[in-house]
C-alpha cells in the first residue's frame, strides 16, 4: 500500500503498539498525535530511545506512563 497507506492505517487505529525506535520511522512520521503514550520496559531502554515516541507524538494533553523495573 506504500508509505502513505501505512500512515493512513496507523491513524485509523485506536491502539498502536511500537518499539521506541520504530516510533521514529518514516512509516510513523504522519501518524498524528496520541492521547496516551506508554513506554514499557523503561528500566531496560536507553533514555534517548525512550524520548523518541515522546518527541514525535507528544501534545499538551497527552498522558505519558513510563513503566518497568530495573530487576
Amino acid at each position: 500500500a506504500g508509505l502513505q497507506g501505512k500512515c493512513y492505517e496507523i491513524r485509523a487505529c485506536d491502539i498502536v503498539f511500537s518499539t521506541c525506535s520504530i516510533a521514529g520511522s518514516k512509516a510513523m512520521k504522519n501518524a498524528g498525535n496520541f492521547d496516551f503514550i506508554i513506554v514499557d520496559e523503561a528500566g531496560q531502554v536507553c533514555e534517548p530511545d525512550a524520548l523518541i515516541p515522546l518527541a514525535r507524538f507528544l501534545k499538551q494533553s497527552t498522558v505519558v506512563a513510563v513503566v518497568g523495573d530495573t530487576q
